[in-house]
């Protein structure tokens, strides 16, 4: 697949992961890759960094894994509590499950919408474009969630991976036109590193899996 340019987090594994992407393409048609075969002669795809991309912060349960933010009560309540209310702070700070850090559901819904709201817009340009988006668990659970016109309830319905690969179509356009999922979280490709379906949720780990 050609791709016309590539849209990423700021974060520094996100933009060398697109760096990388963008030197594949060129190689892929040095060879003589069919699908490169329009990218012969052209430079590396445009590298975009989106600041609307960056991950969920969760303070401090960065880096701890699922199971023990579920035994202490924290990010999940947070979670059901943002979700049910969008606008506005969902959690005080007297609240006890508010959690030093975390960064506003509503907030981070708002800017996805944001982030996605422009992506359609780079999809649609020049009459429609293979745009390659790099970004985290949970703001890629925000896009497909945007894509299929739910509400931040979504966020916690879908898994995304480390290498995850998923692909949003748009056969009547990005702009007037519906997004259709035709992938999600695709793995197989990672090979002993694929990741199983049957993964438990407890092994995730916050900021990096996106600890719904």
């Amino acid at each position: 697949m050609k791709v016309h340019s590539i849209v990423t987090s700021p974060a520094r594994r996100c933009l060398s992961t697109a760096q990388l992407i963008g030197q594949l393409q060129v190689e892929a048609a040095r060879l003589g890759s069919p699908v490169a075969a329009a990218s012969r002669s052209a430079k590396p795809p445009r590298v975009i960094v989106m600041p609307e991309l960056r991950n969920l912060d969760v303070g401090m349960w960065e880096g701890h894994s699922t199971k023990l933010v579920a035994d202490r009560g924290g990010l999940p309540a947070v979670a059901a509590a943002a979700a049910a209310s969008v606008a506005g702070p969902a959690v005080s700070v007297d609240d006890p499950a508010f959690t030093p850090g975390l960064e506003d559901l509503g907030e981070f819904w708002c800017r996805t919408e944001a982030a996605w709201n422009r992506l359609l817009d780079a999809v649609d340009h020049n009459g429609g474009s293979n745009v390659v988006v790099v970004c985290h668990a949970a703001t890629a659970a925000a896009l497909a969630s945007h894509c299929l016109s739910l509400g931040p309830e979504g966020l916690p319905l879908m898994r995304f991976d480390a290498g995850g690969v998923s692909i949003i179509d748009f056969p009547d356009g990005a702009v007037a036109g519906a997004g259709v999922l035709r992938c999600l979280n695709y793995t197989a490709h990672l090979g002993r590193w694929a990741v199983p379906i049957t993964r438990d949720d407890l092994d995730m780990v916050c900021g990096i899996d996106g600890c719904f």
